[in-house]
């Protein structure tokens, strides 16, 4: 196998079958009409150029998905957020941020909606007689 100076990968030099299968198969040619050995030679040869190729297909997808992932991480480096001044982002985030939780803003104010009001009792049966009703 040679390596290729442009992309680094092995180049697979392509086997010619001795016989065509295809023209064969499509002119009904019974296995009496062919040559056992050359057709086993064949076999054999396409098998392990598949096996060639397979293992560089794994080669250039793992080559890719390290390509994908630089690329992702350099376009990330070049995101707007990236040029504030690191002063601002902290100045925001302490602004943003509170220490003492409030239960009148999210996401404290989705628990009221769980419980009742305290000291209420509900009927949901009769709450629900009565919307049919009206």
């Amino acid at each position: 196998m040679v390596t290729c100076p442009k992309c680094e990968f092995g180049a697979v030099v392509p086997y010619t079958p001795s016989v065509n299968a295809i023209e064969l198969l499509q002119l009904g040619a019974s296995s009496h009409d062919i040559c056992h050995a050359s057709l086993s030679d064949d076999i054999t040869n396409l098998e392990e150029e598949l096996q060639t190729i397979e293992s560089l297909f794994i080669q250039i997808r793992d080559r890719r998905d390290r390509i994908l992932k630089d690329l992702g991480c350099c376009k990330a480096l070049l995101a707007p957020i990236r040029c504030l001044p690191r002063e601002l982002l902290l100045e925001i985030f302490d602004l943003a941020s509170s220490d003492v939780p409030d239960p009148h803003h999210a996401p404290w104010i989705l628990g009221q909606w769980h419980s009742p009001p305290s000291g209420t009792l509900v009927n949901f049966r009769a709450a629900h007689k009565c919307s049919r009703v009206g």
